[in-house]
């Protein structure tokens, strides 16, 4: 997805080889890419979703996931 925006500067914030990529565009939105979807969110969206996904990932996780599984779930 990013690649389709050449003309426009990104700033990568975060990237997993073989798996996706978070970055801010000069706007100020937040675009997260992971395979063929792909998420523009402000700011403000971006931090209700981090807090929506540890809230997940504290259930899983005390729902008797293995650390290492977990781990995978956070990174």
């Amino acid at each position: 997805m990013l690649d389709q925006c050449q003309s426009v500067e990104f700033q990568i914030l975060s990237r997993r080889d073989q798996f996706g990529v978070v970055a801010q565009c000069p706007h100020g939105c937040i675009h997260i890419c992971v395979g063929n979807t792909a998420l523009r969110l402000s700011t403000d969206q971006y931090w209700k979703m981090m807090e929506l996904l540890a809230e997940a990932a504290q259930q899983i996780a005390g729902q008797g996931a293995t650390s290492q599984n977990t781990q995978e779930l956070i990174q």
